[in-house]
Formats: C-alpha cells, structure tokens, sequence
C-alpha cells in the first residue's frame, strides 16, 4: 500500500498564533536587528521579514572532492561554483533541490514523500482443523499472517530555523534527509505450485545530516559531504554528494 505525501509546514518556534505571532516578529526585531544596508534590501519598518531558503544536492566524484578540499579553498560560494560546473561538463549530477520561504524566527518544513508500508512481523500459519488438510500443508508459509507493518517516507524532507544576529549575517538551524528504496532484500524463499510464499523486506538508503550554520546572505555555503550507498558500494567510496545551502532576504511583500 503506497500514498504520495506532499505537504508544507510553517511552525512558530513558541507556538505564535494569531496576535501572539506579530509579538514574536517584534520580539526578533528588537533582539537581532538586521543591517538592510548589508543584505542589499531595504525593509519597511514593521514589515515581516521573509528569507528564501535554499539547498542543493549536488553528486561528484571522491577525487573531485578531494582536490577541491585540497585548495584549501574557504569559499562556498566558489566551492558551489566549481560544483556546478562539475555538473555542466558532465562530472557531476545535480541530485536534488529544495526550496522554501519562512519568516524570520520560525521554524519551516517541507516534506515531498512516497509512504512505503512494509509488514515486520508474522504470525504462524494457522488453519482451521476441519478443512481436510494434513498437518504438514497447515505449516505452508503461504497460510501466515501479517501481524503489524511500519510505514516508511521515502523522498526529501527539509527542516530549516531561520534567525539573524546584531552584524546582518544570518543563522540556520536545518535538517535535510533524503530517503530512497534500493530493493527488496529476500529474507525467506519459498516457491511451490501454491505460488510465491517468499519473506521479502524493502532495503532503504538515507541521507540526513542536521546542522547549525552561519551564513553570508546571497551566497552558498558548503555545509557537509555525504557517502551514498545506493549502488552496493563496499568500504571504497567512488561518489560523494556535496550539500550547498542559501539564504535570501526577500523585498518587503507591501
């Protein structure tokens, strides 16, 4: 049983509800005011502040990461930029990309998922004693019973906190995680004329990080380096999965 999910979440980080949410607005404002003349926007006084936030996925190969870190290069901007121009010339892939908008000192997500439910549990197989069959076909595995299931999100979801501090730099609080199905890993084979009776259960590939991060607004920040374990790879890593993130103050929406 499969259900797509996709869904966007935007929570106060205490709860603001109502009134309760201009006071939250007004209480950031005062504690980390930001410096419009640095982020290159100017926001009305009193305007809700609105940041675009970024992140990509992007794929490369172990020795393109390697000597980009061997640089010594403390940009992520340009870090971004050699990664994305991996990706024009063919060696690398941009995996994923996720977007969303939040005000300032609330927390946001953004979930785009297949629901994957998989039974866990079995029961032994039971037949009643009047139908005619001897006791060896009422062990059949086919005659089991599914006894409880896990439902599973497979897809990207993105959790990300956004405040300022007194210099105009911005600070994120993010929780990216990508879940993908591999295959369905054979755990009990069983095969007779009654039909396939084999114990199958899905195999998952995740990748999450979670994180706290401050940040120049506009540009790209290389936030970590992530192993896939998608294609079977053993203890030698040939990829790597570079994490860029950015965030952007959006104008004043009147």
């Amino acid at each position: 049983m499969r259900k797509v999910i996709l869904t966007l979440m935007l929570t106060g980080s205490q709860l603001a509800l109502g009134g309760q949410d201009e006071l939250l607005q007004s209480q950031t404002e005062q504690n980390f005011p930001l410096k419009p003349l640095s982020l290159g926007i100017q926001v009305k006084p009193g305007a809700p502040r609105q940041f675009r936030v970024s992140l990509q996925f992007i794929e490369v190969s172990h020795t393109a990461l390697t000597e980009m870190l061997a640089s010594h290069e403390k940009n992520g901007q340009t870090l971004h930029d050699k990664a994305m121009a991996l990706t024009k010339s063919g060696q690398g892939k941009l995996i994923e990309s996720c977007m969303l908008v939040s005000r300032i000192g609330q927390r946001a997500s953004i979930e785009s998922v297949l629901e994957v439910i998989y039974p866990t549990e079995y029961e032994p197989p039971v037949l009643s004693m009047h139908v005619p069959f001897t006791a060896e076909q009422r062990k059949h595995p086919a005659l089991r019973n599914y006894h409880s299931f896990e439902p599973r999100n497979t897809g990207v979801t993105f959790e990300v906190e956004v405040t300022t501090s007194p210099n105009g730099l911005i600070q994120l609080r993010l929780a990216p995680e990508i879940v993908t199905q591999v295959r369905m890993e054979n755990w009990m084979e069983h095969v007779d004329q009654w039909g396939d009776a084999s114990m199958r259960m899905p195999i998952f590939d995740c990748l999450r990080f979670t994180s706290s991060i401050t940040l120049k607004p506009g540009k790209f920040e290389f936030t970590c380096a992530l192993s896939p374990k998608m294609n079977g790879q053993g203890p030698v890593v040939q990829r790597k999965i570079l994490v860029f993130v950015r965030a952007d103050l959006l104008p004043s929406p009147w």
